[in-house]
Formats: C-alpha cells, sequence, structure tokens
C-alpha cells in the first residue's frame, strides 16, 4: 500500500511539472459547469444545487482545465463528508459582479483555521492517501486562466471557495 501510495505522489508532482500553459479561448463557463456537474449526477454522496445566471456568461477560459479544477474543488467537497453524515451538499452559484464569480459552497468538515494558509501550498494534505497536489494545480490553472481563487471555511459548517474571471463579451 505504501509503495502505491508513493507511486501516486510521484506521478501526481510529475503531472503537475509537466502541466501545460493553459489553450485558452473564449467559453461560455455556465455551459462547463454543467457538464461538470453531469458527470457527477449518479453519486449518492454528493448533493449539487445549482444556481446560474439567466443568461449566457462568456470569460476566456480553457474549458477542459476550467472543467478539471470544478472537479476536483467537487472531490474534496465530497471527501469532506462528516462521520453519520449520508451525504454533502454543494451549492454552485454563478453571479456576475464585474466579475464571473463562481461559488462552490459544501456542508463538509471545514478547514480548521490553523491549517487556512497551507491549503495551496504542494504537497500539503490532511488525507491519509491525498498528494497535497490537487489545490495547488487548481490555484496555478486558475491563475494561468487569468482568474482568481480564494476561500472562507468554518470547522463543521463547511468551506466556499470563490473562483473570479474576467467576463468578455
Amino acid at each position: 500500500d505504501q509503495v502505491e501510495t508513493l507511486n501516486s505522489i510521484a506521478s501526481s508532482f510529475s503531472e503537475f511539472a509537466k502541466m501545460p500553459s493553459p489553450i485558452v479561448k473564449r467559453v461560455e463557463v455556465q455551459v462547463v459547469i454543467k457538464k461538470t456537474v453531469e458527470l457527477f449526477s449518479g453519486d449518492k454522496e454528493l448533493l449539487i444545487k445549482l444556481q446560474l445566471v439567466d443568461q449566457e456568461v462568456y470569460s476566456m477560459v480553457d474549458p477542459e482545465l476550467l472543467s478539471r479544477i470544478l472537479n476536483n474543488l467537487l472531490l474534496n467537497a465530497k471527501q469532506s463528508i462528516k462521520p453519520q453524515q449520508a451525504y454533502v451538499e454543494v451549492l454552485i452559484e454563478t453571479q456576475i459582479d464585474q466579475q464571473l464569480v463562481i461559488s462552490i459552497t459544501d456542508n463538509g468538515e471545514g478547514i480548521m483555521p490553523e491549517i487556512m494558509d497551507k491549503v495551496f501550498i504542494p504537497k500539503f494534505t490532511t488525507k491519509e492517501q491525498g498528494s497535497g497536489i490537487g489545490l495547488a494545480m487548481t490555484k496555478y490553472g486558475v491563475e494561468n486562466m487569468q482568474g482568481k481563487i480564494y476561500f472562507s471555511s468554518e470547522p463543521n459548517m463547511g468551506t466556499t471557495f470563490i473562483i473570479e474571471f474576467p467576463i468578455i463579451d
């Protein structure tokens, strides 16, 4: 098991090291969000609700990379399940406020205050099988698409990750 874990970690770092630059293009971001959420439609441990704006919202992003970023945040939300909790609720919401704002809120365990400054650092993990590369890659990807990512969290209440991208016509 330890050898497999080490191999997994080594593979993750190798992927991170050779991450290509995003191939950005004009994308209707809410379409990417909907397609990503569809991947989790049969997952009984993740109840996802969408609250999207009633108009098309375009930004310059790499749709595949954005999908991977959302996928990673949804998997992290799923893994934040509390003991005796049957499923994690996740709300994905979009807003327009000079920027496109994507909020991903879960009702999981939350992030303890003493580790909040470490979550985007490569190799940092609280998971037994984790490589500590998922959120580092997420931050790298968002920033390389000219976006911003940050979060707020309250222990035993949940976490909200917020991603902002410039809106284009």
